[in-house]
């Protein structure tokens, strides 16, 4: 008998099922190994990872086709990342 190992049927029903809502806003998911993959939604990343037994180390809200590809180790994208201009310190009296 042929054995499928990629979805466990004990786990699927422990994983909370996605609604994919009406807009399609991608998110990269950066693992471990340095691969990536682009999810359709948030719901839809954390249930695949969830049946999978997989976990992101970074993500990005867009496609990973338009992060371009990194060298192994990943580089941690921060979505919010500071100005690189100086902070004047305000002068000690």
């Amino acid at each position: 008998q042929e054995v499928d190992a990629t979805i466990d049927d004990t786990v699927k029903p422990l994983c909370p099922s996605c609604i994919e809502p009406l807009i399609y806003t991608p998110i990269c998911c950066i693992y471990p190994d340095g691969s990536t993959m682009t999810f359709s939604s948030y719901c839809s990343l954390q249930y695949y990872n969830c049946i999978h037994f997989t976990q992101c180390i970074a993500v990005a809200l867009r496609s990973c086709d338009c992060l371009g590809i990194y060298p192994y180790p990943p580089i941690i994208i921060d979505p919010y990342p500071l100005p690189t201009s100086p902070i004047e310190e305000p002068a000690q009296s």
